[in-house]
């Protein structure tokens, strides 16, 4: 029975990642509407710098700077170099971490992140995550559905712009169901062009503080998710 339930749970996360194209063919990645766009991208010193978008009314700037330093404390590392810009609905917050993008495993650190936006004081339960250049590999996991749907992932491998797009959902109000098997395997992604997106550029330049391209992209996704509802 132990190695059906192990087999059970390797064949969740070796299906492998989507390749661009099949987003409208999966029904829980193409559902999600962000509330939030996160990116991560790996710098050449070493630190991940992250941009994390939300596209709501509320205290953003207090939250998201209480949501980053409650990530430091789970990854270990002190956030620096924190911004927050914005007001109304539309906040931005940019920073350097480290142990979000790891040479071992785990080599993306969903976990802690999701913790960090979900659980705190405005809890942001369904969002997007790009990390930047990571190419999909055996060690990354493609999609983790938990148990009673607790919390759900699913990622796609992109060329161009080159990485890995996440889409998450967070349904359980307790932080100890956001985990992943112990070693998550996952088939390497054949990678897929990503189809053209028209950027809205009245909404980017509310943004103060300039997002690179791939941010863009990610953001514009989220704010016409939204404007689905």
């Amino acid at each position: 029975m132990k190695k059906l339930t192990l087999f059970i749970v390797f064949l969740l996360v070796t299906i492998g990642f989507l390749p661009a194209k099949a987003v409208s063919q999966s029904p829980f990645f193409d559902s999600v509407r962000p509330e939030a766009a996160v990116v991560v991208r790996k710098h050449s010193m070493g630190a991940d710098l992250v941009d994390i978008t939300v596209s709501a009314k509320g205290d953003w700037g207090t939250v998201l700077r209480d949501d980053i330093l409650a990530l430091g404390m789970a990854l270990g590392s002190e956030p620096r170099g924190i911004q927050i810009s914005g007001g109304e609905s539309l906040y931005k917050a940019s920073f350097a971490i480290n142990g979000l993008i790891n040479d071992s495993e785990p080599r993306l650190n969903l976990v802690p992140l999701t913790k960090a936006l979900a659980f705190g004081k405005m809890p942001i339960r369904s969002f997007s995550v790009f990390f930047e250049g990571v190419i999909p590999s055996s060690s990354i996991p493609a999609r983790w559905f938990a148990p009673k749907d607790a919390w759900m992932l699913e990622g796609i491998g992109l060329k161009s712009p080159r990485g890995i797009d996440y889409r998450i959902k967070v349904n359980t109000n307790n932080p100890d169901d956001i985990t992943l098997p112990g070693s998550v395997q996952s088939r390497n992604a054949k990678e897929t062009p990503q189809a053209e997106k028209k950027l809205d550029f009245l909404l980017i330049g509310a943004i103060l503080i300039a997002s690179v391209s791939v941010g863009l992209l990610v953001y514009s996704a989220l704010i016409r998710s939204r404007s689905r509802r």
